[in-house]
Order: structure tokens, then sequence, then C-alpha cells
């Protein structure tokens, strides 16, 4: 069912949102010179369509409660052995990074391998990194593509964090409405790091990205870059490593076996 929240200032209505069980659907946009500030009301009975931000998030006063209007709450963030400095989301009872791990070091500042087409520009083991379109300037915005050697190690998230494990990803799947419609809730909205047809809407605030993978036959570019988000599970079932994943032109989230160790995926980190 559709709802519709309105935004007042100074009794005035000045915006319509139209909010939908999974996305955004449709906003009016409101042109304003200088800005507007939404502070903490603490009206007893406010009037219904009352916006407030409280706690790190918006909320709207639907004439019983407050409710998110995002859908999600920043939790701060933390930094890997680099010194990147990663985003952080609440998302149910979980607290999952906001962006791909992108770290060229192990936890325990040990070295992994880095190669960019067949040249190793960092000599470590084990485990090996590469980037997105074999371009490691796309690592800022899409993270690094890990093989499965690196995840062994329990040693590549930050301190107090891990690689989730299926149970973590199917929570957070479950969390967002199953896996026939998570996979809107967790896609970053938009065409930037998509394809076009991406039908994403970041309800959650996971913001995943189009960042593809790299294939274990050793390719000189990654597949699927923007058509795909592929991420490791720290799942093994027979030898074969889990991981899940999004496409642009669908709403699921799923998870399947990878037949290979050597294959790159993103790293999404989860607290421990």
């Amino acid at each position: 069912m559709v709802s519709k929240i309105t935004l007042f200032i100074a009794s005035h209505l000045v915006l319509f949102i139209f909010w939908s069980g999974d996305c955004l659907s449709q906003t009016v946009p409101l042109a304003v010179e200088g800005s507007i500030k939404v502070g903490d009301s603490n009206e007893a009975d406010p009037e219904p369509g009352t916006i407030r931000f409280k706690d790190n998030r918006f909320l709207g006063w639907d004439g019983l409660t407050w409710v998110s209007l995002g859908g999600f709450k920043t939790a701060g963030e933390v930094i890997d052995y680099d010194g990147n400095s990663y985003r952080t989301v609440q998302i149910g009872s979980q607290i999952w990074m906001t962006e791909n791990l992108r770290v060229a070091h192990y936890n325990d500042g040990s070295t992994m391998q880095v190669k960019i087409g067949n040249i190793i520009i960092n000599f470590g083991s084990p485990g090996t990194l590469r980037y997105p379109e074999d371009n490691n300037s796309n690592a800022p915005i899409y993270g690094g593509l890990y093989d499965y050697a690196c995840v062994e190690t329990n040693k590549l998230c930050p301190t107090g964090w891990k690689v989730p494990d299926d149970s973590d990803w199917q929570a957070l799947s479950d969390y967002l409405g199953g896996s026939e419609t998570s996979g809107n809730a967790l896609k970053e909205l938009g065409i930037d790091h998509w394809a076009a047809g991406n039908q994403g809407c970041n309800e959650s605030g996971f913001t995943a990205r189009g960042a593809g993978r790299w294939h274990e036959s050793g390719n000189s570019q990654s597949n699927d870059f923007h058509t795909w988000a592929y991420y490791w599970s720290a799942t093994v079932n027979n030898d074969n490593p889990s991981y899940w994943n999004l496409t642009y032109s669908t709403t699921t989230t799923s998870q399947n076996l990878s037949p290979s160790k050597d294959r790159g995926c993103s790293i999404r980190c989860i607290k421990d």
C-alpha cells in the first residue's frame, strides 16, 4: 500500500513524498534558495506528516508514531590497515560496511599479492587482489576483487569485523523482505554505478554497486562490470565457496557456489 508523507515548514505544505513499501517511488523536488534545517521535534502530538531528524536518520510522524523515512540508520565508520575509511549502516540487528573493501594488506600488516593484468605490483601470499576493469583507480568507488585465498586467511576485514557467512547474508535478505525483492533494497539508486535499467532503490543503505568479478580463467579484464555484484561468503560447501550476487535488471538476491577459489569477488564486511 502506498502512503503519503508530507513535509511542513512553519505550518505550510512545501513538499509531497510518495513512499512505497520497497522504494521511494516518486518525489516532487522543492526549489529552495538557501537551506532548510530539519531539527528534532519534541511535540507531543505533531501534525501528521511532520519530519524530524533524530539519531542520524529522518523520521516522519504518521499520526500515531515516528517511522523511519530512509529505512536505515548510519552507524559511524571503520578504518582498515591501509587507512581507508568506510561508512557503516545498521540494518536490523546487523552492522555492515556501506562500501566494498579495498585494502591491500591483511589486518596484521602482512601483504597480499596485487595484480594488474599479468603484472604483479605487490608481492605477498596467500591471496590475490585485482580490480574492477583491471584498473586500480576503480577501487575507491567499487572496491577490490579478492580471490578466496584472501578470505581463508581470516584476516581480510578490519579487526572486530568479518567476512559474512551464509547465515549473515540470509538474515540480511530476510530482513529486507526475502530473496525475491531484497536486491532492490540493497542496490544503489540510479545508473552512475549500474547499467541502465537498474531497479535498485537503496532503501537499506547497503549501497551495492556493480563491481562485477574477476573470472577464474585469468582473462585480461574483469567480467560483468556495472551489471552484477558478487560478494564472497565465509561459508564453504564441499570445498566450493559460497557467494551472493545481485544484478541490475532484477529485484532478487541469490546465493550460489563457486566452482573455483581463484575467482575474484567483492568483500563486504560485517561487524563481528
